[in-house]
């Protein structure tokens, strides 16, 4: 979960997120910022899943593992939490518009499958 949250971290922040949707420049410059900030966010929330889960492992207590509800409950506690919440919050609804985006206007080409 960490590596894979971390993944999708980097290739958020780095990665050609819209290679594959087939829309006009000017709409993939609208929408990139959108699927850059949602395809980090769902990362760094995979990544947080997968620290809980190391540190239930090394303290061999798996009551501190949590999904990503559970995290985010975790969250409350420190500071600035509720902020952190909210981003993460955007950062869900960014990775869905360009999930429903992407859904609609994927290019695919047959003669490569």
């Amino acid at each position: 979960m960490l590596v894979g949250g971390a993944g999708l971290l980097i290739w958020g922040i780095v990665g050609d997120v819209d290679r594959e949707v087939a829309l006009p420049q000017r709409e993939k410059r609208l929408i990139r910022p959108v699927a850059r900030y949602g395809i980090a966010g769902r990362g760094a929330a995979a990544a947080l899943v997968g620290c809980f889960l190391i540190a239930a492992a090394f303290y061999g207590n798996p009551r501190e593992a949590h999904e990503v509800g559970g995290v985010l409950a975790a969250l409350r506690q420190v500071t600035y939490g509720r902020v952190l919440i909210g981003l993460f919050g955007l950062a869900f609804i960014g990775s869905s518009l360009f999930d429903f985006v992407a859904a609609f206007y994927r290019r695919f080409d047959p003669a490569d499958a």
